[in-house]
């Protein structure tokens, strides 16, 4: 296969086919990520060109401050008490500094960087392609509790981020090719892949894509490009406008007890069960009650005892109470006698309210909608233990904000001010901060978020003097979707940001706007 091949064509194979399977690997598999990751980093070693990679290396000022954010964790075991865990983010960790030092070390031309993307974007199409189908049983036979657990391959959340910055890149093609047939190719998957994401109801995704729009704005605003402006000014308002507004939540009118009714169509007597808190769309769910009627009726239609629980582990007979509300019907044998083979299946599976049964991010609004009216319990409510998270986050910043707790001893921190708290959140539920931002003052207290902050202001410098408009949406979406998420925490969130990190810190930017 080599014969007819010199050394330098040699490792240029390897240097491609390494990061080739990276860009494949963010959408399939972990296996393929760290397979591509050691091939790159064994084949710059073994071709061993050093004095090359330094001259390309030396004057980079987004890699000095990588390098530096790095040692940061490094230099974090001096305090750490957990040093396996430490080990273990550190070996995470590497691949943020590996990727970008390889790439900008031995750079690749416009042409193989556009080969490069264009793998990604078809592993992403044809990732969220499967995704689909399977979730809807027109392939595989696979059970699904949640629409989030759609994402087959990898994290429901990363996928979601990979998506949006998929439809940047192809969005940027569409400029400046010139074939109608790959252009019309090319739209395709840019609406296939933006129905994806508000299908997904991954909410993370649609602040990613808003926040893509909101960019590119004031990129276009900048250039004087007012037609563009004003059309994306206008999407993007008219949509945070909804999102709010329908967040916001309602105030049910004065409830008068006499009308209430007393007695069922079978002549029972309803009760009113103030155990049970919140409000559906349609009312109190705690009001008129007759659990004679719902247990025996309920136990004709389903497996699961009245007082048993759902697939998510919730009081299915709470469940049962929500979802009747939100239908508008009786708390009763009656009500339950009207509920659809699709609605017991639906309170099966823990959905409490017939909205959140609509596809796409409508559903994922319902829901967010429910957890802010009813917030008592944060279990197994994205949003409510989101909050929970940063609550103790922001305490822990308070006792360790100089110098943070180290590399190895977060969760650590988070487990002892969740018990000094006494907490609602389950113990399995007593996760890390979901603030990249929070995490890092935690960790490396207030020196670490400064060097951190210096790297994010040093790339935006590099990307606007290289006028490079995909650099620009990628940072941009990192740091809206950090505010929410453990971006780096994660394997596949460590090598997204390393994969894009290293193509936009290369000296001759290839894609440029």
């Amino acid at each position: 296969m080599f014969k007819n091949l010199n050394r330098q064509d040699i490792h240029l194979f390897f240097h491609l086919f390494g990061f080739s399977l990276v860009a494949i690997g963010m959408s399939f598999s972990k296996v393929l990520m760290s397979l591509g990751t050691m091939m790159v980093l064994l084949n710059i070693l073994i071709e061993a060109d050093f004095k090359s990679y330094w001259e390309n290396l030396k004057s980079n000022s987004v890699i000095k401050w990588l390098v530096i954010y790095f040692l940061m964790h490094l230099i974090g075991f001096l305090w750490s008490t957990n040093y396996q865990y430490a080990i273990g983010d550190i070996r995470t960790k590497s691949t943020i500094l590996i990727l970008p030092l390889v790439l900008v070390s031995k750079p690749i031309t416009q042409q193989r960087l556009k080969l490069l993307l264009t793998l990604l974007i078809t592993s992403v199409t044809a990732s969220s392609l499967i995704n689909f189908l399977n979730y809807n049983h027109i392939i595989g036979n696979r059970s699904y509790l949640d629409i989030r657990e759609m994402s087959l391959f990898g994290s429901h959340i990363r996928f979601s981020i990979l998506i949006v910055l998929s439809i940047s890149i192809i969005f940027h093609y569409l400029k400046s090719n010139t074939s109608k047939k790959i252009n019309l190719v090319l739209i395709s998957i840019v609406c296939w892949l933006l129905f994806y994401t508000f299908y997904s109801q991954v909410f993370t995704g649609i602040i990613s894509l808003l926040t893509a729009i909101l960019v590119y704005t004031f990129i276009q605003l900048y250039r004087k490009n007012k037609m563009i402006l004003i059309g994306i000014c206008s999407i993007l308002i008219l949509s945070i406008y909804f999102i709010f507004n329908f967040l916001k939540p309602e105030t049910n009118s004065q409830i008068d007890f006499k009308k209430l009714p007393k007695i069922t169509a079978e002549g029972n007597i309803y009760k009113n069960d103030y155990t049970l808190r919140g409000t559906a769309e349609n009312g109190p769910i705690s009001l008129s009650i007759c659990d004679k009627e719902l247990e025996r009726e309920w136990n004709k239609k389903s497996t699961i005892s009245y007082y048993g629980r759902d697939s998510l582990n919730q009081r299915i007979r709470t469940t049962i109470m929500r979802y009747i509300s939100s239908k508008n019907l009786s708390k009763d044998g009656e009500g339950i006698n009207q509920l659809t083979s699709n609605d017991i299946q639906s309170i099966e599976n823990g959905i409490a309210n017939i909205n959140e049964n609509k596809t796409g991010i409508i559903g994922r609004l319902y829901g967010l909608k429910y957890q802010l009216q009813n917030n008592e319990d944060p279990n197994g409510h994205s949003l409510l233990q989101r909050i929970e998270f940063w609550r103790a986050a922001i305490k822990i910043v308070k006792n360790n904000w100089l110098i943070g707790v180290g590399t190895g001893d977060v969760q650590i921190a988070f487990n002892k001010e969740y018990s000094l708290n006494h907490t609602k959140l389950k113990p399995e539920n007593r996760l890390r901060a979901h603030n990249y931002y929070l995490t890092n003052i935690i960790t490396f207290g207030i020196i670490g978020l400064l060097i951190f902050c210096v790297f994010i202001i040093v790339f935006i410098q590099f990307q606007l003097k290289n006028k490079n408009t995909l650099g620009l949406l990628f940072i941009s979406v990192f740091c809206v979707t950090a505010l929410i998420e453990d971006t780096i925490e994660t394997q596949l969130g460590a090598t997204i940001f390393s994969f894009f990190i290293a193509i936009y810190s290369m000296r001759k930017q290839e894609i440029n706007a």
